[in-house]
């Protein structure tokens, strides 16, 4: 036996489409409709609860009625009060994940610096040649070669007029 909120009108056992004609079709899980059913013991019928939605719905409502729905309301992540339509474009806003966490977004340029690490230890191990740094190393062999590298630290002109 199903219970209407409003009317308290029967429904067979069998309506589960009047169930389904109040749930999100995004929320028609099992646990929901476990949260909505109460299960009477008496003679294996369940009594469901309709969640009321709208302004007018909730006024007509008992005190502990309006605490269920807005309780339901918060369980399910869901606007507790009922809002217009311009504060729910603000709900749609904050319920988007945020674009830093958006996969598109965060994964846009690919991961240089693993790319780096791994090119370095197959140059490394002589499996990659990388001729830019090949020659940068010459660069700096050859200045070596001809005096002109820069002194190390306490080594300068500065270290070198107090001797």
């Amino acid at each position: 036996m199903f219970v209407d909120w409003w009317g308290l009108s029967e429904v067979s056992s069998h309506g589960l489409g009047y169930l389904d004609s109040f749930i999100d079709s995004e929320v028609k899980s099992r646990s929901l409709r476990l949260l909505l059913c109460i299960i009477l013991g008496a003679k294996g019928r369940s009594v469901c609860l309709r969640v009321p939605t709208l302004p007018w719905e909730m006024s007509n409502l008992s005190s502990y009625a309006l605490r269920m729905a807005r309780l339901s309301a918060q369980i399910f992540g869901e606007v507790v009060r009922p809002t217009d339509s311009k504060s729910m474009k603000v709900v749609a806003l904050f319920s988007e994940q945020p674009l830093a966490k958006q996969k598109e977004v965060y994964s846009w340029y690919p991961p240089h610096n693993t790319y780096h690490a791994l090119m370095k230890k197959l140059r490394y191990f002589g499996l990659y040649r990388d001729e830019h740094q090949d020659f940068k190393e010459e660069m700096r062999r050859l200045k070596k070669l001809r005096g002109k590298v820069k002194p190390k630290k306490g080594e300068g002109k500065r270290a070198l007029k107090k001797k």
